[in-house]
C-alpha cells in the first residue's frame, strides 16, 4: 500500500508515524505502522522487555446507546452482556446465521462517568471481519425492533502500551495509581491535564497493558509525551513486532488465522460464547455444528527443514502420491523467545494431535515437499503472568 493510496479512515498519528521513520502497511481501510526500521527486533524487545507503543486506531470503535442497548448487544455477541458488570469488559465474537464467526471484539460495558462522556451505554471495538456490518443491519432490522443507536467513532483513536513496565508508565502519565489497579478488562477514566480519556486494562501480546482511547488532539499528546518524557521505557512498535509477540501468545488475527468461514470451535474459541444464552446471532447453527469441528486450529513449530511461511500447505505421508492433505499454515514468524519458526495453522481434526509430525508443501508448488517437518503443539507457545479477571 502506497502513502498515496486513498483510503477511508486516517489516523491523526499518521504524520508522527512518518517523523520516526514508519513504513506503513493498510489494515481495516487505514495506513498503520509496520515498523519504525529494520530493526524489528528491537521493537518486539519493547513489548517483551519493557513498553511498545502501537497506534491501535484501525479498529472499528462503536458506541451503543438507547433504551435497548443492553439487549442489541445480548444479541449481537455470544457473551452474556448482561454478565458484564459497568466497567468491565469482554472478548467476545460475533457470528452469522450459520454459526461461523465474522469477527472477533472486545465489548465494553461504560460505567456512569464513561457513558456521560461518550453518550453511550456501550463500546465495542471490533477487528478486521465484517462485524461492523453485522452490528449495522441487526440495529436497521425491522424485524428486531431493537431501540438503539450505534455511532461510528473514527475520531476516537486508541493507542495500546504493554509491556512488564507498561503499568508504571500509565500511573507516571495520568499521575494516579488507579488505572494501573484494574482487573483485567477493567476500564474507567483518567484525566490527562484538563482532558477525560478512557483507560482499559487490555493488550495483544501476551504481556500486561493498556489501551488509551483519545480524540486526535490528545492522542497526539499522548504519544508524544510517552515517547519523550518516558524515552528509557518506551518506545513505539509496529504491527510487524506485534505480529511476532501475538503469535508467540497464540492470539489470532481476523484475516489470517480467522477467515470467516469457521465456527468458534475450529479456532479453540469456544470459551467465549455462553451458550446457555435463550438467544444470539448464529446460535441454533453454532449449537448444531460446534461438537464436530472439521478443523482445529494449532500452533505448529519447524523440526527440520528450510522454514514455512504463511499459505504454505499441510501433508501427512511426507512427499507420496497419496499424500492426504492435512491442513494449512495461516500465520508464521520467527520466535525470538523461542529461537525458532512457529505458526498458527488449521489442521483438519483427524491429524490436530499435538505432539505428531506434518510435512510442507509450500504455497507456490503443486505437490513436492520442500523437506520442511513440523511438530504440532498448543498454539499459546509461552505463557506470560496472568492478571486476575
Amino acid at each position: 500500500m502506497t502513502e498515496g493510496a486513498s483510503l477511508p479512515r486516517r489516523s491523526a498519528l499518521t504524520g508522527l508515524h512518518h517523523q520516526l521513520g514508519a513504513g506503513m502497511m493498510e489494515w481495516n481501510g487505514m495506513l498503520v505502522p509496520s515498523s519504525y526500521s529494520d530493526d524489528i527486533l528491537s521493537e518486539y524487545q519493547a513489548i517483551r522487555q519493557k513498553a511498545g507503543l502501537t497506534d491501535m486506531s484501525g479498529i472499528r470503535k462503536i458506541r451503543v446507546s438507547g433504551p435497548d442497548a443492553g439487549a442489541f448487544m445480548d444479541y449481537c455477541i455470544t457473551r452474556n452482556a448482561q454478565a458484564i458488570p459497568p466497567g468491565g469488559a469482554a472478548y467476545t465474537a460475533l457470528l452469522n446465521d450459520a454459526g461461523r464467526l465474522i469477527d472477533d471484539a472486545i465489548a465494553f460495558r461504560l460505567d456512569a462517568p464513561s457513558s456521560r462522556l461518550y453518550a453511550a451505554g456501550w463500546l465495542i471495538c471490533t477487528g478486521g471481519g465484517s462485524g461492523l456490518d453485522m452490528l449495522m443491519q441487526t440495529a436497521r432490522d425491522p424485524g428486531h425492533h431493537f431501540d438503539v443507536n450505534l455511532h461510528v467513532d473514527d475520531d476516537l483513536h486508541c493507542l495500546m502500551i504493554q509491556g512488564p513496565a507498561a503499568a508504571g508508565v500509565i500511573t507516571s502519565l495520568f499521575g494516579d495509581d488507579t488505572p494501573a489497579s484494574y482487573r483485567k478488562f477493567g476500564h474507567g477514566l483518567a484525566r490527562l491535564a484538563d482532558t477525560s480519556v478512557l483507560v482499559a486494562r487490555t493488550s495483544y501480546s501476551g504481556e500486561d497493558g493498556f489501551e488509551i482511547f483519545a480524540y486526535p488532539d490528545t492522542a497526539q499528546t499522548i504519544w508524544n509525551t510517552l515517547l519523550r518524557q518516558h524515552a528509557d521505557t518506551v518506545s513505539p512498535a509496529g504491527f510487524t513486532a506485534l505480529n511476532i509477540a501475538r503469535i508467540e501468545a497464540g492470539l489470532l488475527f481476523f484475516g489470517q488465522d480467522m477467515t470467516g468461514q469457521e465456527t468458534p470451535a475450529e479456532l479453540g474459541l469456544d470459551f467465549i460464547v455462553d451458550a446457555e444464552k435463550t438467544d444470539f446471532r448464529g446460535r441454533k447453527n453454532y449449537l448444531a455444528c460446534h461438537k464436530s469441528p472439521r478443523i482445529m486450529t494449532m500452533g505448529v513449530v519447524l523440526e527440520d527443514g528450510p522454514g514455512f511461511t504463511a499459505g504454505d500447505r499441510l501433508t501427512a505421508n511426507g512427499t507420496r502420491a497419496d499424500a492426504e492433505q492435512a491442513g494449512i499454515i495461516r500465520s508464521a514468524v520467527h520466535s525470538p523467545w523461542l529461537d525458532k519458526t512457529i505458526g498458527i495453522a488449521h489442521i483438519s481434526t483427524a491429524y490436530a494431535v499435538t505432539g505428531s509430525n506434518l510435512d510442507v508443501v509450500p504455497a507456490r508448488t503443486a505437490s513436492h515437499s520442500s523437506g520442511a517437518r513440523v511438530q504440532v503443539t498448543s498454539r499459546r507457545f509461552i505463557r506470560q503472568p496472568v492478571l486476575p479477571l
